[in-house]
């Protein structure tokens, strides 16, 4: 490995540290506030109220912003933690509704005060991530024109691979193999790549334009679910990335630090507990059922997404980033 290569896996796998420090950062602010109130509340989301505040806020747009960064298997894992990241700031900056003293009523909700940091966060958020769409759109457009204007790189590999048969040292051969074999990995990584963008760019595009229009046109609809819509999305996108890790666990080439299997079975019981939880969210919520559940569900979610980056840490201590096709 390069000097270079060695510094991008070191970024990952601390990106990857990152998310799990931020995540223990996130339960620990909120064991000291439960322990100072003597109970805990109904929701980690409701600690948005309380001197957890900061903290809540903080990891959740560093969270969004690392999910962003960390690169998964070109294609639809890519995308959709992406996509993922793109959510993490709405759960961040639109609190719940909660019982406060401010509350006209016995309906729970969110105060005035709460209400305008939340449209000016989120009309921050909605411009920002515009730019970057159309940012990535004129990167698609050129990088388009470039590759039409380019003589094609599959002919070189192609070469390459004639090149390494008509030599007569077998080491230089096997060696050449070798090293065709990584070049059609990474063409064929380049070429899934170029296909996934548009999809993943119009998919950021949709999600922009919705998020957009419930914001302006149903602000009361955004400001009671939206945090439970993003939040419920982005757990989703999460299970379906943890399925695609667990099917592809043997794919990984480099010495691991613990078997395959191991890894995809952590894997698989990531997205269980998640699904299971998702499920079950949903079925108290569409039954009416109020208490205290509904903090046991977050934890099991927070926890298994911290579980997960965990695993992705040590799977690819040695190389950053997944292996290529």
């Amino acid at each position: 490995m390069t000097e270079l290569g060695a510094a991008a896996c070191r970024t990952y796998r601390y990106l990857r540290l990152g998310v799990v420090a931020l995540v223990l950062l996130l339960g620990c602010s909120v064991a000291l506030q439960a322990g100072a109130d003597g109970r805990m509340l109904a929701s980690i989301s409701a600690y948005f109220y309380t001197p957890v505040h900061g903290v809540f806020v903080g990891s959740l747009l560093a969270i969004g912003v690392a999910l962003i960064a960390i690169r998964g298997r070109e294609g639809t894992e890519n995308g959709l933690t992406n996509i993922a990241g793109m959510l993490a700031p709405v759960v961040a900056f639109v609190p719940t509704p909660a019982h406060l003293a401010s509350c006209a009523g016995p309906r729970a909700c969110v105060p005035a005060v709460a209400q305008d940091g939340e449209r000016n966060n989120i009309t921050s958020v909605l411009v920002v991530t515009a730019l970057v769409l159309v940012g990535a759109a004129v990167a698609l457009v050129r990088d388009r024109r470039a590759r039409a204007r380019g003589a094609s790189p599959s002919g070189a590999v192609a070469a390459a691979g004639v090149g390494a048969a008509d030599r007569a040292d077998v080491g230089t051969a096997a060696r050449e193999r070798a090293e065709t074999s990584a070049q059609e990995r990474a063409e064929a990584a380049r070429r899934i790549a170029a296909r996934a963008f548009p999809v993943v760019l119009a998919a950021g595009v949709v999600l922009w334009l919705a998020a957009a229009a419930w914001f302006s046109l149903d602000w009361s609809g955004f400001i009671d679910i939206a945090h439970y819509v993003s939040a419920g999305c982005l757990f989703a996108a999460m299970v379906a990335i943890a399925v695609i890790n667990a099917r592809r666990a043997w794919e990984h080439r480099d010495p691991p630090i613990l078997p395959p299997g191991a890894y995809a079975r952590i894997y698989v019981l990531v997205a269980a507990v998640m699904a299971a939880a998702i499920v079950v969210a949903l079925a108290l919520f569409a039954a009416g059922v109020r208490g205290g559940w509904l903090i046991w569900l977050e934890t099991a979610l927070i926890a298994a997404f911290a579980v997960f980056y965990l695993a992705q840490t040590a799977q690819f201590w040695h190389t950053g980033v997944p292996p290529a096709p």
